[in-house]
């Protein structure tokens, strides 16, 4: 005796790879929009003013920990200067030859690589 397909087996085998497929995007989705925040760094650029470029991170535990000690710390503290001596230890901890130059020492780091000095001499 011959088998006779169903009609209704034959749309199951047609839909089951796009339906597996819709599961499989919606899951990465949701999987993606479900992920902690990443902490982002931005540098912003000084202004026209004469305002020195700045660090500002965003959504990181160093932003936690600086908004938290400058809400609670006894004394005040300076944030920026905070995080200048962290990027110290942490390049000092990495590779003892690297060093960080701050904003407002670049321009003169800069003048002294390029060649121009200012001065007697």
């Amino acid at each position: 005796m011959k088998d006779i397909e169903n009609p209704n087996n034959n749309r199951i085998q047609i839909w089951m790879p796009l339906l597996l497929s819709i599961f499989l995007l919606l899951g990465m989705v949701v999987g993606f929009n479900l992920q902690p925040p990443r902490p982002e760094l931005k540098i912003v650029e000084p202004k026209e003013t004469g305002e020195v470029a700045r660090v500002v991170y965003e959504r990181g535990r160093m932003e936690e920990i600086l908004r938290y000690v400058e809400a609670k710390y006894v004394e005040d503290v300076d944030g920026d200067e905070l995080v200048e001596k962290a990027i110290d230890q942490l390049l000092e901890e990495l590779d003892p030859h690297s060093s960080y130059i701050p904003a407002k020492d670049l321009k003169s780091v800069n003048e002294q690589m390029e060649g121009r000095f200012v001065g007697v001499g």
